[in-house]
C-alpha cells in the first residue's frame, strides 16, 4: 500500500552492510553542503583554542566533525530518501 509520495531529496542502497546514498535533488545537495560546511566552519573557528593542545586537538576537533557529518548523512539519507532495490 503505498501512500502520497514524499518529496524525495535522495536515493540510497544498503548492501552487505554497506549503505551508499545520492542525491536526486538539489535539496539533497544543499543538505549535504551544509551538513558538512556547518561542522568544518566551527571547527575553523575554533582552531586557535584547538592549536593549544598540540595536534592532538585538531585530530579531535576532526573527529568531532566526522562524528557529526556521518551518521548524520545517513540519518538524512534515511528520512528524505527511497531505498533503491
Amino acid at each position: 500500500m503505498a501512500g502520497p509520495q514524499k518529496n524525495l531529496w535522495f536515493k540510497y542502497e544498503v548492501t552487505a552492510g554497506r549503505f551508499s546514498a545520492t542525491p536526486v535533488a538539489w535539496q539533497g545537495w544543499l543538505a549535504l553542503l551544509l551538513l558538512v560546511a556547518v561542522p568544518t566552519g566551527l571547527l575553523l573557528l575554533a582552531a586557535p583554542w584547538l592549536a593549544r593542545l598540540g595536534p592532538l586537538g585538531m585530530l579531535l576537533g576532526l573527529a568531532v566533525v566526522f562524528a557529526i557529518v556521518f551518521p548524520g548523512a545517513v540519518a538524512l539519507a534515511r528520512a528524505k530518501g527511497r531505498r533503491a532495490d
